[in-house]
């Protein structure tokens, strides 16, 4: 429990990754590697072990899952605003064309 806890504080947190659209898919391939290969490394458990069931069993959220969720919590949070600027934003054509939401579109629901 204390090695779970460790890494949800330490792990987890991926900072502004709601933002991230402009990357390589294999900077992302090897951002996931090392967030899997970190929990097996902290709990010492074999690398040919399931990524799926390991994460499954414990309750944490695979590399994966994280970012859709930190992406479709920001989005939510965005398109919910009461900020006159924002709402302008989100409402124009340009948002809708934009990067990010095509980003948005693909990872959450891909």
């Amino acid at each position: 429990e204390v090695k779970r806890l460790l890494f949800n504080s330490y792990c987890t947190p991926m900072y502004c990754s709601q933002i991230w659209s402009d990357y390589s898919v294999g900077m992302i391939s090897r951002l996931r590697v090392a967030y899997h290969s970190a929990l097996k490394l902290l709990l010492s458990v074999s690398r040919s072990t399931s990524n799926s069931r390991l994460f499954a069993d414990l309750r944490i959220d695979t590399f994966d899952s994280r970012r859709r969720k930190q992406l479709y919590s920001f989005v939510t949070r965005l398109l919910r605003s009461d900020n006159t600027i924002i709402t302008t934003l989100c409402h124009s054509d340009g948002f809708s064309l934009s990067t990010f939401w095509r980003h948005y579109i693909n990872l959450v629901f891909k």
